[in-house]
């Protein structure tokens, strides 16, 4: 990638359903080469580390998307914050060093936070004023978020269409991400036989899951409508299938898999081999 995307999405493995919603409307208002985020934006064969760093010091506006476990502790008791190797410590502090404007997006009622709260070196970052997207006016809050945005940097067309920025939020049909009952009514993504074959090795993968208990439960979360149209199995592979086959089908669909795997499952590394999956077909 030549030039440094101007727009850099900074977020936790977690929140992934809030960063494919924010880049999406980003996309569609400013084009794909303008936003940056690390699950769509690295090419194959790409030093990860290298190009994550350099698009974080070359943006100008970087919006970081703060959930409620921002600031947890992993396994071992230590904040990921803490880490001198977390990366999204490392994110914020390439934008503070390069004078970028960053904006926290607050997601699942997140708390602002405090610079006495992290690290001396990007302690500034808990005193940035910040948005938020909530669930259930989520449409609201991107169009704000646009129209903010959009006295930084311009959007495409802007030029040519002086005065207020079109709308170019996406309309998300009801859907937010792992949000209960939200309906999922928008055509979701084919998957490839190479694609839908790592989803299913990588969800058989999770102990739990070869438990007709678990996948009651793992089921029980979705949306009706995912539910409504799935052909159950009580052979684990087969509904495993069944289970992938249907949720790409709607809309966030695998997503909200996700997140009911992480709720169920918790974060155990299998969960996180499936959410790479997932990360790669979106």
């Amino acid at each position: 990638m030549g030039t440094a995307p101007e727009i850099f999405i900074s977020y936790r493995n977690v929140s992934l359903g809030w960063a494919v919603t924010l880049d999406q409307a980003l996309r569609a208002a400013y084009g794909d080469e303008r936003v940056f985020r690390a699950g769509r934006s690295i090419p194959p064969g790409d030093l990860y580390e290298e190009v994550i760093l350099r698009a974080a010091a070359g943006c100008r506006l970087m919006l970081c998307i703060v959930g409620p476990t921002w600031l947890a502790a992993g396994p071992d008791g230590v904040r990921l914050v803490d880490r001198e190797q977390d990366f999204v410590r490392r994110e914020i502090g390439a934008a503070l060093g390069s004078g970028a404007h960053i904006v926290p997006v607050l997601v699942e009622n997140a708390p602002r936070m405090s610079g006495s709260q992290l690290p001396d070196d990007i302690a500034r970052f808990g005193a940035l004023q910040s948005e938020q997207l909530r669930g259930q006016a989520v449409d609201d809050d991107l169009k704000r978020i646009l129209e903010h945005l959009a006295t930084i940097i311009t959007p495409l067309g802007a030029a040519a269409h002086p005065g207020p920025p079109p709308d170019a939020v996406p309309r998300t049909s009801g859907f937010t991400p792992f949000e209960d009952g939200a309906p999922y009514v928008s055509p979701g993504k084919e998957l490839a036989p190479r694609e839908l074959a790592e989803l299913v090795e990588n969800l058989l993968r999770i102990p739990e899951f070869a438990g007709p208990g678990f996948r009651d439960e793992l089921t029980a979360m979705l949306d009706p409508g995912i539910t409504g149209t799935l052909r159950r199995s009580s052979r684990p592979r087969s509904e495993a299938l069944n289970l992938v086959t249907t949720c790409a089908r709607f809309a966030g669909g695998l997503l909200a898999l996700l997140h009911a795997l992480q709720v169920c499952a918790g974060d155990l590394p299998e969960v996180r081999r499936f959410h790479a999956s997932v990360a790669s077909v979106l």
